[in-house]
């Protein structure tokens, strides 16, 4: 068992071994005796210390959180040790030199905005870094597709919001493919305090790009609150639907989707799929739209994983309820039936259209709200009506009148689809020489909708 220690290193807090703690105290007081007569001393001691807090950070994960003694060697090896450079020769800057004791080599470049030389933002220096090649040439392309029309200046401009500024040594030095150790963070430091101030040209295209971009996290915030409000609207729905389905405070789901597709079972299921399945996701989306709207950068694996096993979740159970109501359509079958009539004293039979059952005051739901158009499906509290009937008109082959009802239905199989189609209710009126036929035919509350059809 070994003692552990909190210590803030470049603003951060680490934990720490006891005797890392103290080999790294020696490091430091050693690097700090080596500069105490530089200049810009205390900028290169504050880079050096963000820097190793950067490399501790490397070192630390969700099954270690303790900076061990190996991690403190690692950190110097790699940043290098003062007396291994307090030797270079004089006149030159502490990294002019190669020190072959610690670790010089290049290390990979990072793409960012070169700020220390730039004629405007910064953009062509830093890609020249990146690329390997002189700025000139960047330059010199920019310039030219700035007269094919005004490409070159658009293009220049979202690299400038897009491509991050290098602000500290270290992103200076990873923009240059050079290793972050102390020889080359001092020799930065020392440099950029001979530098000459930015142009004003540089200034005033700064000033547009800081411009810009708030105006574009402005812009983000605004879309995230956006998605906030819309997205808890629609939870709100959900929540809705799912009170309506418990039948809590006198809310309730339409007739046509309760008791005419759905058995309770499968709008249960059918509810908490489309939960998972849409509500995980604007969940997520809300989640983060208040991180971007409040500046949250904390990020939990177990809530994106755990979001992700939801949705699955609700794909596996809308897939379950589709199969599940699909499998009650997979069978057809047809019950003909003969009607008897009266036959009429001449030879014509009239037909007309019975008068619609109810008043449009007494159904509870309808799936069309024009006044003009026939409803094509409507509820009463007993009953559904579905306009689904046909008429057809062929010769007898005998010499009366006669009338063939004919019902179509599905069902899980063929005995299933023809107890749907027995359960089917349609009308026929005779009187004397007139037919009168309902125009829809009627389901009673309970029987589902398996594409019943009455001919």
């Amino acid at each position: 068992m070994n003692k552990t220690l909190s210590v803030n290193i470049g603003g951060i807090v680490f934990h720490i071994e006891e005797q890392a703690y103290d080999r790294l105290s020696k490091y430091l007081v050693a690097i700090k005796g080596y500069f105490t007569a530089s200049e810009g001393r205390d900028e290169i001691i504050q880079d050096i210390e963000g820097r190793i807090a950067e490399m501790f950070q490397e070192r630390v994960n969700n099954g270690k959180q303790v900076i061990l003694e190996s991690d403190v060697d690692h950190v110097i090896n790699l940043m290098g040790r003062p007396e291994q450079f307090a030797s270079e020769p004089e006149g030159d800057l502490p990294g002019a030199s190669e020190p072959t004791s610690y670790n010089n080599k290049k290390s990979y470049r990072r793409l960012y905005r070169d700020s220390d030389d730039r004629v405007i933002g910064g953009v062509c220096s830093g890609l020249s870094h990146y690329l390997g090649i002189d700025p000139l040439y960047l330059r010199l392309i920019f310039a030219v597709a700035f007269f094919v029309f005004g490409s070159g200046f658009f293009l220049y401009i979202i690299l400038m919001l897009v491509m991050p500024k290098a602000i500290s040594t270290s992103e200076k030095l990873e923009m240059k493919g050079e290793p972050v150790n102390i020889s080359n963070i001092s020799k930065t430091v020392v440099s950029e305090l001979t530098d000459k101030q930015d142009s004003g040209i540089a200034r005033f295209f700064d000033a547009i790009g800081q411009i810009l971009a708030g105006g574009f996290k402005l812009l983000g915030k605004i879309i995230a609150a956006f998605f906030i409000v819309i997205g808890i609207i629609i939870l709100i729905g959900f929540l809705l639907a799912f009170l309506a389905l418990i039948g809590v405070g006198g809310i309730s789901i339409p007739f046509l989707i309760t008791d005419l597709v759905m058995n309770p079972w499968q709008q249960t299921m059918a509810l908490l799929g489309a939960f998972f399945v849409v509500g995980i996701p604007l969940i997520m989306l809300i989640y983060k739209a208040i991180k971007v709207l409040f500046k949250i950068k904390m990020e939990s694996r177990i809530i994106n994983w755990t979001a992700l096993a939801l949705w699955i979740v609700g794909i596996v159970l809308s897939i379950t309820v589709v199969s599940s109501v699909g499998s009650e359509f997979r069978s057809r079958e047809s019950k003909r039936m003969d009607v008897p009539i009266v036959q009429p004293a001449g030879d014509t039979l009239f037909l007309d259209m019975m008068d619609p059952k109810g008043n449009q005051e007494d159904w509870y739901f309808s799936n069309n709200q024009s006044v003009n158009d026939p409803f094509d499906i409507a509820a009463f509290l007993d009953s559904v009506r579905i306009e689904s009937v046909s008429l057809d008109i062929v010769k007898s082959q005998s010499p009366s009148f006669e009338l063939v009802q004919i019902v179509n239905s599905r069902g899980t199989d063929r005995r299933s689809a023809l107890e749907n189609a027995r359960k089917v209710q349609y009308s026929i009126e005779q009187e004397n020489s007139k037919l009168k036929f309902d125009e829809s035919f009627y389901l009673p509350k309970g029987i589902k909708y398996r594409n019943q059809k009455s001919n």
